[in-house]
C-alpha cells in the first residue's frame, strides 16, 4: 500500500496558504515546490497544524497558569491544615494540568526555539499583575470551599509572603520534568 504525505504552507500568522500531496512517503523534509514558507509534514490520516509562537506560549501558559491555581489552591488548604480528599483532589489536578502541559511542549512548532518560548512564557506569567489574578481565583476558591467571609478573603489574598505560596518552588519543580529539560 503507498503512502501519501501532506505538505501544508502557513503564512506567517499561521494561516493555511496551501496544501500540497505527494503519492509516496516524504524521504525529508523538503517542501515539494521549494518555497522557504513553514511547511508541516503529517502522514495520511491526520493532518499536523504547528503552534506558531505566540500559540505555543499562550498554550503554555493557559497550562501552566492552571497548574498554578490549583498549587496556590492546595497551599491554601495545606495551611488551614486540611488533609482529606479535597488536598488529594486538588493534587490531582495539578498531575493533569501538568500532564497537558507535557503534551503542548511536545506538539509541533512553526519556529525555531523552543526553550526561549517556554522561558517568554514564565516571565510573562510571573508578573506580578498575572500572578495576583491567580491567587485571587485561589483565594476566592477556598473561601467558598472553606467557608470564609469576603473580608477574611481579603485579608489572605494581601499576604504577600512567598512561603505561604511558594511560587518559585512550583516553578522550579515544574522546570524539572522531563519535558521541560529536553527544550
Amino acid at each position: 500500500m503507498a503512502t501519501a504525505t501532506i505538505w501544508i504552507a502557513f503564512t506567517p500568522s499561521g494561516k493555511i496558504l496551501s496544501a500540497h500531496t505527494t503519492k509516496r512517503a516524504a524521504t525529508t523534509a523538503t517542501p515539494p515546490d521549494g518555497k522557504t514558507l513553514r511547511y508541516v509534514h503529517a502522514g495520511v490520516g491526520h493532518v499536523a497544524m504547528a503552534y506558531s509562537r505566540k500559540e505555543y506560549v499562550d498554550k503554555i501558559q493557559t497550562h501552566l497558569t492552571g497548574a498554578l491555581r490549583h498549587h496556590y489552591l492546595l497551599r491554601l488548604l495545606q495551611h488551614a491544615g486540611l488533609k482529606h480528599s479535597v488536598v488529594r483532589h486538588w493534587r490531582g489536578e495539578i498531575a493533569t494540568q501538568s500532564k497537558e502541559l507535557d503534551d503542548v511542549l511536545l506538539h509541533a512548532i512553526a519556529f525555531k526555539n523552543r526553550a526561549a518560548a517556554w522561558r517568554q512564557a514564565v516571565d510573562e506569567m510571573m508578573e506580578d499583575d498575572n500572578l495576583w489574578v491567580v491567587r485571587k481565583w485561589s483565594v476566592l476558591h477556598f473561601a467558598k470551599v472553606v467557608g470564609l467571609t469576603k473580608r477574611q478573603a481579603k485579608v489572605l489574598l494581601e499576604n504577600k509572603d512567598e512561603t505561604l505560596w511558594a511560587t518559585q518552588q512550583f516553578i522550579a519543580k515544574i522546570e524539572e520534568r522531563e519535558s521541560v529539560k529536553v527544550l
